[in-house]
Formats: structure tokens, C-alpha cells, sequence
């Protein structure tokens, strides 16, 4: 398909496209590249297009997805209470789409929409959600809270470490002791959490943690 830059009136044939995709994984470059393309538009009218099919229902899970995954990409202005719907979906990734669009928000109007998910069950959205709260200088407030995940996916666990250390959140420190016993048993994130202290001058519970496991 030739697109000509600028050109809204292609936008409902790639979107009625994408309604006839029924493999995500065998169509994900044309997926990809289709998102890519309607996330690029500015216009109105296909913002409007795009939020009438993601939080359509009726739609395909995969149309859906993508719709969304252009909302959260978009050049254009959305509003982020659409966002803040489509990420109480069932449609895995529409909500993993819709964290996503959060992060183009200043921090005051996603603190509670983010807080209100870091407990989802995907690991992969406590994943971006720690990421989103370290970058907006969150997280400090997310513990002071007691909002931390109930539940730690091991890719959490990285995400919470490497945003300790890329910021110095040196107040974060007392919550190192707690993952630790969480993974106790993965080695490798013991070692991210010794080399976390390491990285803070706390050099005595880094050399604790790599004796345990040596």
C-alpha cells in the first residue's frame, strides 16, 4: 500500500485492514508498521477513529490492540481518560498499550492511575508501570504509600533495580532487604540486588548477598 504523507483518507481501509487479521504473530510486521502509521496522524478525526475501535468491544482483540497501541504513540492529542479507561480492559494488550500512552502525561495526572495498576496481573505491565514512576520521580512516593506490588515479578524486580540505580533513590534502600528474600532463590536477581547496593555505597550487604549463593 502506497500512502501518500499526510493523507487521512486511506485511514478506514488500513483500519478495516487490520479487522480481518486473525494470526498476530504471522501478520506482526504489517501489525507493526500499520500502528506506526496511524500513530503518526495529528488529525482529529483519526483519533477519533482510533479511540471508536479500542474501546469497542466488539471488535477483535488484535484491532483492538493496535488501535491503541497507535492512541499511546500518537502525534495527536488524547485525552487521558481514555487511557485511564482502556487500562481496567480484559484485552491484555490493549491494557499493556494503554499504560504505555501514560507516559506522554506530566506525573500529577498519572500518579493514581498507575498506583491503581501495579498490582496487574501481567508482569510486563508492573514492568513498564516501575519504569513510568521511576522516570517521573514516583517511585519514592509509590513506597511511602505501601503501594509497592503485593506480588514481585522477577522482570519487576529488574525494572525496580535499574530505576533505584539510574535515579540514586538512596531512600529505596530498605526496601532492597525485602526483595531480596522475595528471590531468594534466582541467583541472578540476588546479584542485581548486591550490585544495586554496591552501586549505593552500601558495600557490607552487597558482600552478605554474594557470599550467600558463592
Amino acid at each position: 500500500m502506497i500512502i501518500e504523507i499526510g493523507n487521512v483518507t486511506f485511514v478506514p481501509k488500513l483500519i478495516q485492514n487490520l479487522k480481518h487479521i486473525t494470526d498476530e504473530e504471522k501478520e506482526y510486521e504489517f501489525l507493526w508498521e500499520s500502528e506506526g502509521i496511524l500513530a503518526s496522524f495529528e488529525s482529529n478525526d483519526v483519533i477519533e477513529q482510533l479511540i471508536s475501535y479500542a474501546i469497542d468491544k466488539n471488535q477483535s482483540n488484535i484491532l483492538r490492540g493496535y488501535c491503541t497501541g497507535a492512541l499511546s504513540k500518537s502525534k495527536g492529542k488524547v485525552d487521558i481518560l481514555i487511557f485511564k479507561t482502556l487500562a481496567e480492559d480484559d484485552n491484555l494488550l490493549v491494557r499493556r498499550n494503554a499504560i504505555h500512552g501514560l507516559r506522554k502525561y506530566p506525573a500529577l495526572e498519572v500518579k493514581e492511575i498507575l498506583f491503581r495498576h501495579i498490582n496487574d496481573e501481567d508482569g510486563w505491565i508492573q514492568h513498564e508501570i516501575i519504569e513510568i514512576l521511576g522516570e517521573k520521580g514516583l517511585l519514592i512516593e509509590l513506597v511511602e504509600n505501601n503501594r509497592l506490588p503485593i506480588k514481585f515479578y522477577n522482570i519487576t524486580v529488574e525494572a525496580y533495580l535499574k530505576q533505584i540505580m539510574k535515579y540514586s533513590l538512596y531512600k529505596l534502600i530498605p526496601t532492597l532487604n525485602e526483595l531480596s528474600s522475595i528471590v531468594k532463590d534466582n541467583n541472578r536477581l540476588q546479584i542485581q540486588i548486591a550490585e544495586t547496593y554496591c552501586y549505593l555505597s552500601e558495600e557490607g550487604k552487597a558482600k552478605k548477598d554474594y557470599r550467600e549463593f558463592l
